[in-house]
């Protein structure tokens, strides 16, 4: 989707801005964009058999999972939350992924926006001629309550948590992963198209990738402010600019794993 230029425009000011109280779903979050779910250390045999492969996070039909043939319940293994572009679903992007994990050893997790697109994207989109910043809604808890499935079910490094998103999801992953420094060790935002106000205190790895030739969401923004604004805020920043359009390359996701599970390299 075009997400309005307002959006695009006011991206610095927001990350400065003031913060504003929400409550949302079962827990009390201070800013909105909290996630509560930890992985914790776990015994070998607390933990379920799995089976290799994509499939539903087990008790949870929308969201998916991938888990890697190198898994072994007794050793921590790498994870990363995938969050999709606009009219897609996890599925999309566990595809595109599912490679890359399995030859690296990393767990997949792919919920699904409630709606067509995530909350502050779909309310993004309704706000085209109004100045109001658009607020946290269902699709964190959403979120967060698939995590929290998933540190129960696998045994994961808690060292080794990231967010990797595309489009939609990169903007909404990019404000989303910023926030939470204290649990994602690195953000990957492919194509990002938003970057809204950062409360958050703990700082984090990012590494941003977009297309100089994207007609969907435009390179600049993130090449002009979400970069800089960022770096101002004291986050480690890695920018890739390629040679494309709105897509994800392979060799740039590659680049981009890589750089997430080897940073001294």
């Amino acid at each position: 989707m075009q997400l309005p230029r307002l959006l695009i425009a006011l991206t610095l000011s927001l990350a400065l801005a003031a913060p504003v109280a929400l409550a949302n779903g079962a827990n009390q979050r201070t800013f909105g964009w909290e996630l509560f779910a930890r992985p914790a250390p776990r015994i070998a045999a607390e933990l379920r058999t799995t089976v290799p492969g994509e499939q539903d996070l087990p008790g949870i039909g929308w969201a998916h999972v991938y888990i890697p043939k190198s898994y072994r319940p007794d050793k921590p293994m790498p994870l990363a939350l995938l969050l999709h572009g606009s009219g897609d679903r996890g599925t999309t992007m566990i595809d595109e992924f599912a490679d890359l994990a399995e030859l690296h050893g990393v767990i997949l997790v792919a919920p699904d926006s409630q709606r067509y697109s995530w909350d502050i994207m779909v309310k993004g989109a309704e706000l085209r001629n109004t100045t109001r910043i658009p607020s946290w809604g269902n699709d964190v808890d959403r979120i967060d309550k698939a995590l929290a499935r998933a540190f129960a079910l696998y045994n994961v490094d808690a060292k080794n948590v990231s967010l990797i998103g595309f489009s939609d999801g990169a903007g909404y992953g990019l404000s989303l992963g910023a926030n939470n420094g204290k649990l994602f060790s690195a953000v990957m935002a492919f194509a990002p198209g938003l970057l809204t106000r950062i409360d958050g205190q703990a700082r984090n790895r990012i590494f941003l990738a977009h297309g100089d030739n994207d007609r969907t969401l435009p390179m600049e923004p993130t090449r002009d402010i979400f970069a800089p604004a960022l770096e101002q805020l004291g986050y480690d920043v890695t920018l890739e600019l390629f040679d494309g359009r709105h897509i994800m390359p392979h060799d740039v996701r590659a680049e981009a794993f890589s750089w997430w599970l080897h940073p001294h390299s």
